[in-house]
Formats: structure tokens, C-alpha cells, sequence
């Protein structure tokens, strides 16, 4: 979890802008939470796609 947390912590802004904003809260609690959050945002991403 903690490569996870430096990677995130350097995301771009501007390429990954709602991973950007969220990454605080993707950490803030159990690694649980942080699962649901990144399968939030991959959902979301493919949904854009289609």
C-alpha cells in the first residue's frame, strides 16, 4: 500500500484529474474503502468510454 500511496500522490492533475482530487480521500480509510473507490473511478472510466 505504500508504492500505491507515493504513485497516487504524484498522479498528474491534468491527465488524471479525478484521481487527483480524490487521492486523500482514497487513503483515508481501511484498505476496504480504498478498493471501492478505485473500482468507483475505473467504472466510471469505462462508462466515459463506451
Amino acid at each position: 500500500m505504500d508504492s500505491l500511496y507515493v504513485s497516487y500522490q504524484s498522479v498528474d492533475a491534468r491527465e488524471y484529474p479525478i484521481i487527483s482530487r480524490l487521492k486523500e480521500e482514497l487513503f483515508s480509510g481501511e484498505q476496504e474503502r480504498f478498493r471501492w473507490g478505485l473500482e468507483v473511478i475505473l467504472q466510471g472510466k469505462l462508462q466515459m468510454q463506451k
